[in-house]
């Protein structure tokens, strides 16, 4: 399983490819909802890009904003929902 750190560095990746403001610079601790880094389409896209990158699927229940509000807790959310290899 992917550390935090791997996972948050994959989604900052994400979030400078995504973002087309050039003058804001992105980094762990980003009020990604407070600025409008991300919004409702953006949040489905990068949720599909992380389901595919990590091989999950991520319930319905992590869709709430705190799990949203930063890079680092996006990756949180990702490594809690990543399936441990048995």
């Amino acid at each position: 399983m992917p550390e935090t750190k791997a996972i948050e560095d994959v989604v900052l990746d994400w979030l400078r490819e995504a973002n087309t403001d050039e003058e804001r610079t992105v980094g762990s601790e980003t009020p990604l909802l407070e600025l409008e880094v991300l919004d409702s389409l953006s949040i489905l896209q990068l949720v599909g890009f992380l389901e595919e990158r990590f091989e999950l699927k991520m319930p319905l229940e992590e869709f709430v904003p705190d799990n949203f509000a930063t890079p680092k807790t996006v990756a949180e959310m990702v490594a809690r929902n990543i399936p441990s290899a048995a």
